[in-house]
């Protein structure tokens, strides 16, 4: 299946493969938006599907972000506290930028460049991870998943 075609269709959103195994890049969803249960049916069937969805050009807050990803379960606390946001111990904020908002040249945690599974370690795995770009670079990046 190449990239033009639909991959998952539902009344809510349509979704596109972007890879050749897995990954597709959902349309027509605003994420901001409360989930239905009929919504999050065909959601999660995408989900497993297709194994990583990506919504692009999405405007979240940090609690909908959190109430978004709350609809798979309950959300891990991350061990790594030097990165919980605030008061908010459920959304970690990862930034390779200093408080003066210049780059550090240098990853917030050399832990997370070598191969990992986040949580994976844990008695009970965390079902997914859900990630929210506040920039994202034109090209490259290091942000990688496996099937």
């Amino acid at each position: 299946m190449d990239s033009t075609q639909v991959a998952y269709s539902c009344p809510y959103f349509s979704s596109r493969v972007l890879g050749p195994d897995f990954v597709a890049r959902v349309e027509g969803l605003e994420l901001s938006r409360p989930l239905t249960r009929e919504l999050f049916g065909h959601l999660n069937g995408a989900l497993l599907r297709h194994k990583v969805l990506s919504f692009p050009d999405q405007d979240l807050s940090m609690p909908g972000q959190a109430q978004f990803a709350r609809a798979f379960g309950e959300l891990q606390v991350h061990v790594l506290n030097q990165f919980h946001h605030g008061s908010r111990p459920d959304i970690i904020t990862i930034s390779n930028l200093d408080d003066a908002g210049r780059p550090k040249g240098e990853h917030p945690d050399p832990g997370a460049c070598i191969w990992h599974s986040d949580g994976s370690w844990q008695a009970q795995p965390v079902l997914a991870t859900c990630l929210f770009a506040l920039e994202v670079p034109p090209s490259s990046g290091d942000t990688l998943f496996a099937d």
